[in-house]
């Protein structure tokens, strides 16, 4: 168990190490403009891909996991998602060109949306875990990483158009393809034509969490898609920059919730049960040090963090890194209590408190950006991301999220970080800033227990 979950783990971690370096590589490689137009598509990408995986995935997971092995659901699932394919693709092709015209790089285009037909289209990853063989799906996400981030940095020597940049990506996602092909039994890979009526069953059945996974996608995403709609899309690149500092810890966090997923699904269906809330309790306490270290060094070190990773062409995006990691921190912190509520079938409670929070955040971000432009869509994020983690905790109970006793030992290693940064400025003062607060952060009763816990919940 203890081996699995560490594979799991270190495969995850390492894959976003990679593609965070990978797009350092890219951001430096090309000009703000292409940047920012590269991460448009992502973000364009990753709003069109619950139109094309329908919710299919968790639905998938639920009939192969409860053993009634359903013959030919694979390709069942293959053919709804190709039908829903054409129409998805399409709106990203308007989308796109509405927002950037003449300077679209249809090539380019084209090759990414065709790399959704094997990341999803025909990805058979539910049938992996749902037969317990998730460390397969996270080594194929680690290939793909690797595929990609090797190929733009071996190019990067010499000229590196966005054209080619599509086609290692279509590439990389079509070997993961293959490898997870490889894994599925072969009584599963014979072809059967489906009826109609079987495809709309799988379509009905997978509806809720499409829902689901459409209001969360867009709730992520929605400052970047308004921001290129306006006349300041030519900001895209640094905002793409500074959404990317701050997402590494994200990624970090996304990878400890998949461990710590399984094990929510288990406590799911009470929400009062004392075991559910030491899961939450245990999953919790590393988002605080994770994000309150991020935050801190967003606070008072921006151009160092950008100067590092992105390059100076990039510091524009200072003046965003602060609220962009304040609103990461608020949507970390409310990752728990939405796993839950998502894994818990609560259908109607998850996609009313999601829509609503959608619908929130996408007026501060409006509201942000006709008051202060760029710097307000960020704040306005933040704003939003706050409601939607006060909300998702009203479920649980707040003493979940941090108690007042553990408040002063969150409070006491941030005033050690800021002491440095009064005197020492430049990478000095950032690395004289960290030494402090990890010190001190590692003496307190927080970190013990952070760490301790999380270990014994998932063993």
């Amino acid at each position: 168990m203890l081996k699995s979950i560490l594979t799991l783990f270190s495969a995850n971690i390492l894959s976003q190490i990679i593609r965070f370096l990978t797009l350092i590589v890219l951001a430096r490689k090309l000009d703000a403009d292409h940047f920012g137009y590269f991460n448009y598509v992502m973000v364009l990408l990753t709003q069109g891909m619950p139109f094309v995986e329908l919710g299919l995935k968790n639905y998938g997971i639920r009939e192969y996991a409860s053993g009634k092995n359903p013959t030919g659901l694979i390709n069942q699932i293959a053919m709804t998602r190709l039908l829903a394919f054409g129409p998805a693709a399409l709106w990203i092709f308007i989308i796109s060109a509405e927002a950037f015209g003449p300077d679209q790089d249809w090539i380019f285009l084209s090759t990414m949306i065709a790399a959704l037909l094997f990341q999803n289209v025909l990805n058979p990853d539910y049938w992996l875990i749902a037969k317990g063989k998730i460390a397969i799906t996270a080594h194929a996400q680690l290939l793909q990483a690797l595929v990609f981030g090797a190929g733009v940095a071996v190019l990067s020597y010499g000229l590196l158009p966005l054209k080619t940049i599509g086609v290692l990506y279509l590439m990389s996602f079509i070997l993961s393809w293959l490898w997870l092909r490889t894994s599925v039994d072969e009584s599963e890979k014979k072809p059967k034509r489906p009826k109609f009526t079987e495809l709309w069953l799988v379509v009905k059945n997978g509806f809720p969490f499409l829902l689901v996974m459409v209001i969360g996608t867009y709730q992520l995403t929605i400052d970047f898609f308004i921001l290129g709609q306006t006349e300041l899309k030519d900001d895209l690149g640094a905002y793409a920059a500074g959404v990317k500092c701050v997402g590494i810890a994200l990624s970090l966090i996304n990878a400890i919730f998949a461990v710590f997923q399984p094990k929510f699904a288990q406590h799911a269906e009470n929400f009062k049960s004392m075991e559910l809330q030491r899961l939450l309790h245990a999953s919790t306490r590393p988002v605080w040090i994770i994000m309150s270290g991020l935050v801190l060094v967003c606070l008072r070190f921006p151009n160092e963090i950008l100067t590092m990773t992105f390059g100076e062409k990039y510091l524009g995006a200072s003046f965003v890194l602060l609220p962009l990691s304040l609103g990461l921190g608020f949507f970390a912190l409310a990752l728990g209590p939405t796993h839950t509520l998502y894994i818990s079938n609560r259908a109607k409670q998850m996609v009313g408190f999601s829509l609503s929070h959608l619908l929130l955040t996408a007026l501060c971000v409006w509201a942000g950006l006709v008051f202060y432009e760029t710097i307000g869509v960020a704040w306005g994020m933040a704003l939003g991301q706050l409601f939607f983690m006060i909300s998702a905790w009203r479920f649980f109970g707040f003493k979940v999220l941090l108690s007042i006793d553990e408040l002063g030992q969150v409070l006491l290693p941030a005033v050690f970080f800021l002491l440095p940064s009064v005197w020492l400025k430049g990478f000095w003062g950032l690395a004289a800033s960290c030494f402090c607060f990890l010190i001190v952060l590692m003496g307190t009763k927080f970190w013990k227990r952070a760490w301790f816990k999380a270990f014994v919940s998932l063993t």
